[in-house]
C-alpha cells in the first residue's frame, strides 16, 4: 500500500510535466518575451537552408557512337559516387496547438557524377602488338537545378528532436556532360554523348531527423540528417537511380503574431 501511494505523486509529477509541456510554444520553446505582459509566441518563421550530401548512383547506361553508324565498344557503365550541396532560403508555419510544421523551400542545387569503365578486350595480332586493345571510358556529368521542397516535420515536444518526410521537384537549369576515351595511351575527348538523355524534370523523396537548438528569442538552428532518392530514373529511356544522404542546417527567424 505505501508502495502505491509513492508511486501515485511520481505518476502525477509525470502527468503535470507532459501537460504543461503542452502550453508551450508549438516548436517547443519557452521563450521569454516580456516579463509583465503575456505574448505570443511566433507560428511563421523564416530562414536559410544548406545541405551536403554524399550520393551513391547506378545506371546500365551503354557507351555508342556513331560515325556515321553505331560503333558498341561493349562497354557499361554502372557505380559511381558523389559530393552533391544544395542552399535556398525556407519558410515553416506551425500549426494552432500541435507539434507539427509544414515548410517549404526554394533551393539552388548541384549535382555531379563520374561514371568509369572498360570496354570490351579486343584481340590483336601479337606479332605487331604486345598487348590486347582495350579503352577506358570517363563519363563526367554536372547538373545544376532550381528545386521546389514542401515537406512536413513533427517535434517530440518537450524533447528538441525532430522527424520529417518531404517531396522535391528539381527543374535541370544547367547540364554538362564530357566523355572521354583512353585507348592504350591514346586520348580522345569531347566524344559524342547522344546515349546520355536526361530528364528536365524529376521528383524525389526525402526523409529526415535532427533536433532545434534555440539561439535567442525567435531564433533557432536546425542540424538534421537526412536520406533522399528520385521516384524514378534521371534519365530517359535507360535506369539512373540515386541514394544521397547527408547533414543539412536550417537558420530560422521567427515572427511573432
Amino acid at each position: 500500500m505505501k508502495s502505491r501511494q509513492s508511486i501515485l505523486p511520481a505518476l502525477l509529477l509525470v502527468l503535470l510535466f507532459f501537460v504543461s509541456s503542452k502550453r508551450l510554444s508549438a516548436q517547443g520553446f519557452d521563450w521569454q518575451y516580456s516579463s509583465r505582459l503575456p505574448t505570443g509566441y511566433p507560428s511563421l518563421f523564416v530562414g536559410i537552408l544548406g545541405n551536403g550530401a554524399q550520393s551513391l548512383h547506378a545506371t546500365t547506361m551503354r557507351v555508342s557512337e556513331t560515325t556515321p553508324r553505331v560503333l558498341d565498344c561493349g562497354c557499361s557503365f554502372s557505380t559511381a559516387r558523389s559530393i552533391d550541396w544544395s542552399g535556398g532560403i525556407l519558410g515553416e508555419y506551425w500549426l494552432p496547438q500541435s507539434n507539427i510544421a509544414l515548410y517549404v523551400a526554394l533551393l539552388a542545387e548541384q549535382r555531379n557524377a563520374v561514371f568509369v569503365s572498360d570496354s570490351v578486350v579486343f584481340a590483336r595480332n601479337p606479332n605487331l602488338y604486345p598487348s590486347n586493345f582495350v579503352s577506358r571510358y570517363t563519363l563526367a556529368t554536372q547538373v545544376l537545378n532550381a528545386s521546389v521542397e514542401a515537406g512536413v516535420r513533427v517535434k517530440f515536444a518537450p524533447l528538441p528532436l525532430f522527424a520529417g518526410a518531404a517531396l522535391q521537384g528539381a527543374y535541370r537549369v544547367q547540364d554538362s556532360i564530357g566523355l572521354a576515351e583512353n585507348a592504350n595511351g591514346t586520348v580522345r575527348e569531347r566524344l559524342p554523348t547522344d546515349f546520355v538523355k536526361l530528364h528536365p524534370v524529376n521528383i524525389s523523396a526525402k526523409a529526415f531527423v535532427g533536433a532545434d537548438i534555440p539561439l535567442a528569442n525567435s531564433v533557432f538552428i536546425s542540424p538534421s540528417l537526412f536520406i533522399a532518392s528520385p521516384l524514378g530514373s534521371l534519365l530517359m529511356g535507360t535506369e539512373w537511380t540515386r541514394f544521397s544522404f547527408g547533414l543539412q542546417v536550417a537558420l530560422m527567424l521567427g515572427f511573432l503574431p
